[in-house]
């Protein structure tokens, strides 16, 4: 048996917490156990050691693959590993991966125009509604199915909380009033119901129900297109028009916009990112302690409806003091 196929086997036992989880840990692991074996001739899994690993590690370095990218790929490493019942360091470090170096405090955030957005096809300028007025990731907002998850007016949520427990799960907090539910495509599997708090929102949802009655669509994908081959196109046309980093931003920047956005109504001031290095010194010299339990209450909810489960990730999106 190649050492690639040991690899697979070894990963049944590792738990991704999502089937996208799951597939790209699967991914990784044929990609870089195939070139351990073309390193390594005769090498069986029962014998990997660090330096085997190291060398990887060295040859992703000449590579230029970012700290990011390799990190994700020990994280499917280790669980061949652990699979295995091998064992290697749990510090990245170990093998010269170092932390990634992250400026909480550089807005990425953007607002689509409306030249821009007359100039997409009609799916594509909702699916970017989606990401802008609700925060919702590229892949929520394309699966997204507003006939059966928006909950307009809804107090009696039992269909929603007994579709969660069959798979397994516990029912997130339920907001009161008019919302939506999310449980197609999340990361880490985190199902979550987010509260419809504007009148852009309630019209944009309006919206997309008239275009899937329109299309007979149940999301704004085809149903019969696969989910990658909508991807590739709306990433390309996205591109065509200028949704790039080096553009006018990412998709990703619409659902930074919507959490500082958010941040700004809950707390009553900008969110860090959004402020001069001055603006946010001067600012933090004010900070009450009724006004750091706000901050953190509202990070708490914006960590929640960004489908994270730990606060501090909120500082990707907002910014830190």
């Amino acid at each position: 048996m190649s050492l690639q196929a040991q690899a697979t086997e070894a990963i049944k036992t590792g738990k991704a917490r999502s089937f996208n989880v799951e597939r790209s840990r699967r991914q990784i692991v044929k990609a870089e156990f195939k070139q351990l074996g073309k390193m390594f001739k005769g090498l069986k899994i029962k014998n990997l050691q660090e330096r085997h690993i190291q060398r990887l590690v060295d040859r992703w370095k000449s590579q230029n693959i970012s700290i990011g990218s390799m990190k994700n790929r020990m994280s499917a490493i280790r669980c061949v590993a652990n699979g295995a019942k091998i064992e290697l360091p749990k510090e990245n470090s170990a093998f010269g991966i170092d932390d990634r170096k992250i400026d909480y405090n550089s807005d990425k955030s953007w607002t689509p125009s409306n030249e821009l957005l007359t100039s997409l096809p009609k799916d594509k300028q909702l699916h970017v509604g989606l990401m802008y007025h609700f925060g919702m990731r590229f892949e929520e907002a394309a699966k997204f199915q507003v006939k059966e998850n928006d909950l307009r007016g809804v107090q009696d949520v039992n269909a929603i909380i007994s579709r969660i427990e069959k798979k397994g799960k516990t029912c997130p907090p339920v907001p009161t009033g008019d919302k939506i539910f999310i449980d197609y495509g999340p990361k880490n599997g985190r199902d979550r119901f987010t509260p419809v708090l504007t009148n852009e929102q309630r019209n944009l949802l309006d919206e997309i129900k008239k275009f899937c009655k329109e299309t007979g669509r149940d999301s704004l994908m085809p149903r019969a297109e696969k989910y990658i081959t909508w991807k590739n196109h709306a990433e390309y046309t996205y591109k065509s028009v200028g949704m790039t980093k080096e553009g006018v931003g990412t998709c990703h920047g619409l659902r930074h916009h919507h959490f500082q956005e958010r941040y700004e109504k809950i707390t009553g001031w900008k969110a860090p990112c959004t402020m001069t290095k001055q603006e946010r010194i001067d600012f933090k010299k004010s900070i009450t302690k009724e006004m750091k339990e706000t901050d953190r209450y509202a990070r708490q909810t914006i960590s929640y409806e960004a489908g994270h489960g730990r606060i501090h990730v909120s500082a990707n999106y907002l910014g830190s003091w």
